[in-house]
């Protein structure tokens, strides 16, 4: 398997190897093809000019411009006219036999004369030079030969490619000390990343990357720490769970078999004992399986919190008849429930589990409640959504508690029976119902916990 450094020095090589190629076509390949190109353009184009403005110059003028454009672009300069003789020569006229003199001079005369305009590559039949010839028409009827030579670009590329050898090694040195120091920078911390993220494989929770940088790998490393402080608090709360859970557990499971035993060997002869003993069993059995089911519900709706049905109900009425059933069950416990509902209000929501937030909330206030109080459930309708509320006057929630009531698998000190799953159903189906919600309390004061529910129009 190739490393991240193999491969970053493997683009590096193979960004230097295009850049080479690059610099080889266009500096040695194309070079001569550009170079003579360019040249034949620009004295064409002065050439041109002089040829155009003939007329419009007096001798001396046309002179000086002749010699001034020879001068310049060095090359030479032959004026003809009409009749096909020269009219004057540059200083450095160069004389090519065959071209320049003798018949072909009369056939290239003849056509450059009569408009057209001749383009020649010729070669000194002594000196093997390289010449080119243009051939441009005047507007005196006769025409304009220029001879410039092509300086020998076989030097020029020759030393090139010396020049490009250089560069490739020079590159290559280079290319290989920057690959080498920016897969170090980049691969360092990915590997205390991998490390990290295998210590909490294991269980190691607490590990933390330290990164100072803003750029990718820092907001993974922000990302993971992150989800290590996630982790941890999800383990001490599975812990806390478990430690909660069992404890819940052996002491129903306890009552049950101590009683059965005790119905087995001691009083199932008396009726009485055995039906107080009989009661005892059933109501742990029912506690046993609340808790049972408890955790099921809570799974289930954490597996699919997509599930919401959403239908129109009438709140007010799922209330009162919610709050009936516990109602009936303390009515030899003083406590009571009071209701500040008016006007029947319909909202839009799934009707099973939202009488299900209200079984947990009242049930919750009347577990904290003391013997002969009053729990509250007032139902206050907004713009666009009713908020409910559930109040008791028991001893009430400190702040430290209250941050975290809504965890999964929290217990609160002060409650005593119960798994501590009861708020993590309530939060659980009030985010799938993105519904807000809320709790405050004053210890041995009181406490309030509210939700809101869009309204149906």
């Amino acid at each position: 398997m190739r490393s991240i450094s193999l491969k970053l020095q493997m683009g590096m090589m193979l960004l230097v190897a295009a850049v080479l190629v690059l610099m080889w076509l266009f500096q040695v390949v194309f070079l001569e093809r550009y170079y003579v190109r360019q040249r034949i353009n620009e004295v064409e184009d002065k050439g041109t000019k002089i040829a155009a403005n003939i007329n419009e110059l007096s001798r001396d003028e046309l002179i000086d411009s002749i010699d001034s454009f020879a001068h310049d672009y060095n090359c030479s300069v032959t004026l003809f006219d009409a009749s096909g003789r020269i009219a004057y020569s540059s200083s450095m006229t160069r004389q090519i036999p065959g071209v320049t003199q003798g018949y072909l001079r009369n056939e290239l005369f003849s056509k450059a004369s009569s408009g057209e305009r001749i383009y020649l590559s010729v070669s000194h039949p002594r000196f093997d030079s390289r010449y080119i010839l243009l051939g441009l028409p005047t507007k005196a009827t006769g025409a304009m030969f220029i001879v410039f030579p092509l300086a020998p670009v076989e030097d020029t590329v020759a030393i090139l490619k010396t020049q490009i050898i250089y560069i490739l090694a020079i590159l290559f040195v280079i290319s290989l000390l920057i690959s080498y120091i920016i897969s170090r920078k980049l691969i360092k911390p990915l590997l205390v990343i991998t490390n990290a993220t295998t210590k909490m494989a294991s269980g190691d929770f607490d590990t933390r990357i330290k990164s100072h940088s803003k750029d990718e790998i820092g907001r993974l490393s922000d990302a993971i720490n992150h989800l290590g402080r996630e982790l941890a608090k999800t383990e001490k709360l599975r812990r806390d769970f478990i430690a909660n859970v069992s404890h819940e557990l052996r002491t129903p499971l306890s009552l049950i078999k101590g009683y059965a035993e005790t119905i087995r060997d001691v009083s199932g002869e008396d009726k009485e004992k055995r039906i107080d003993q009989l009661d005892i069993i059933i109501e742990e059995s029912d506690r046993l399986s609340g808790i049972v089911n408890d955790i099921l519900y809570l799974s289930k709706i954490q597996q699919e919190p997509a599930k919401i049905k959403k239908e129109r109900f009438e709140l007010a009425s799922l209330i009162s008849s919610t709050a009936a059933k516990y109602q009936i069950m303390k009515t030899g416990s003083g406590i009571t429930l009071d209701f500040d509902i008016n006007d029947p209000v319909y909202v839009t929501g799934d009707e099973e589990k939202i009488e299900q937030v209200l079984h947990n909330l009242i049930s919750n206030a009347i577990d904290h409640s003391g013997s002969k109080e009053a729990i509250r459930i007032a139902l206050i309708p907004k713009t666009d959504h009713v908020r409910v509320e559930i109040s008791d006057k028991g001893r009430g929630i400190s702040k430290e508690e209250l941050i975290h009531i809504w965890d999964r698998f929290y217990k609160s000190t002060t409650k005593t029976q119960g798994s501590g799953l009861g708020l993590a159903i309530v939060k659980s189906i009030l985010d799938a119902h993105k519904s807000e919600y809320g709790a405050s309390s004053e210890p041995d004061k009181k406490t309030v916990f509210w939700f809101s529910l869009d309204i149906s129009h």
